[in-house]
This record gives structure tokens, C-alpha cells and sequence, in this order.
């Protein structure tokens, strides 16, 4: 047990001498002490109940960001696609939604065409485009590789996948 001596006459931030069990003084700044007391750590020998932390939510985020970095520094990068950038940003920013948002390629080889950027709903309903010149929805089985954006090294890699998920940012529709 710890035992704190307080002496009303303390100013704040003065050292509060505690006593502990062994009899040895500790010196506590003041603002320590009031900060053990709204932690709920006990100080006066009085056991507080713990507090009890609530779980994380574990619901799916957009991916909102992500495809936003991913327009902005690959995909529509540069002074020539400037004006399709902002559209395309623009139509993010105008969907409320918390669902995901897919971008869609033309062709297999490098360098990857931006063809649209596309809606992935979160019930799982089709994959429709929210801005582009691609088609107005994406079938999953006529997409011929499906791609994740690392933002760090601002590329996309392929995935081993057959479908759009959670993890997906992008794919190939094939020709």
C-alpha cells in the first residue's frame, strides 16, 4: 500500500511526499498525483475498480484515401491530366458513401491506361462506374488481373485473387 501525505498549503506543482510501505519517502510532483487520481490508480489504499476499455470496432473502412493518393500520383499523374485528376477527385469527394472504390485499367502491359474509377458496394451488389470511359459495370470474371496500391512505394502489385475484396484497388478489364 501507498500512502500519500498532502499538505493543503502545497502549491501546484510542488513535490507531494509519499510514504510507501517500506517507509522510504518518494517525492511525486503534484501534477502526477492528481493525474493517478483520474486514472483510477489507487493511492490512498483504496482499491478503485479497474476500468473497463470497450472493443474496437472492427468495421470496414473505405478506401477512400488510398485511391485518392493512388489517382493523384500514379494514375493521373502529371501537368497533362490535370483537369481528369480533378474530375475524378471531385467525384470521390461527392460519393458520401463508406464503400469501396475500385479503378479500372486498359490493357496488360506497362504503362497501366486509366479507364474509369468504379463503386464497389459494400453488400457486395455489381461494381459500377462513378467516373471514366470504361464500361458501366464491371463484371469480376471479365477482369484479367486484379491489382493493390502500396502507397509507399506508390506502385500497384498484383494480387492472387479472382474476385474484387476488401483489398483490392484496382484491375485489368480484359480486351
Amino acid at each position: 500500500l501507498v500512502a500519500t501525505a498532502v499538505d493543503p498549503a502545497v502549491e501546484e506543482g510542488e513535490a507531494v511526499r509519499e510514504v510507501s510501505s517500506s517507509d522510504q519517502p518518494m517525492a511525486v510532483p503534484r501534477k502526477a498525483q492528481s493525474a493517478r487520481a483520474q486514472t483510477g490508480t489507487a493511492t490512498s489504499g483504496v482499491a478503485h475498480a479497474s476500468r473497463n476499455p470497450t472493443p474496437p470496432s472492427f468495421s470496414r473502412a473505405s478506401n477512400r484515401k488510398l485511391v485518392r493518393n493512388a489517382l493523384a500520383h500514379v494514375c493521373l499523374a502529371g501537368g497533362a491530366r490535370v483537369k481528369e485528376k480533378e474530375a475524378a477527385l471531385a467525384a470521390i469527394d461527392a460519393y458520401k458513401g463508406d464503400d469501396s472504390f475500385i479503378v479500372l485499367f486498359k490493357g496488360s502491359s506497362a504503362p497501366l491506361h486509366f479507364k474509369g474509377l468504379y463503386l464497389h458496394p459494400r453488400d457486395g451488389g455489381p461494381v459500377a462506374r462513378l467516373y471514366g470511359k470504361g464500361p458501366d459495370s464491371v463484371d469480376p470474371q471479365r477482369v484479367a488481373t486484379y491489382f493493390k496500391y502500396d502507397s509507399g512505394a506508390r506502385e500497384f502489385r498484383a494480387m492472387q485473387t479472382t474476385t474484387f475484396n476488401f483489398g483490392t484497388t484496382c484491375g485489368i478489364a480484359q480486351s
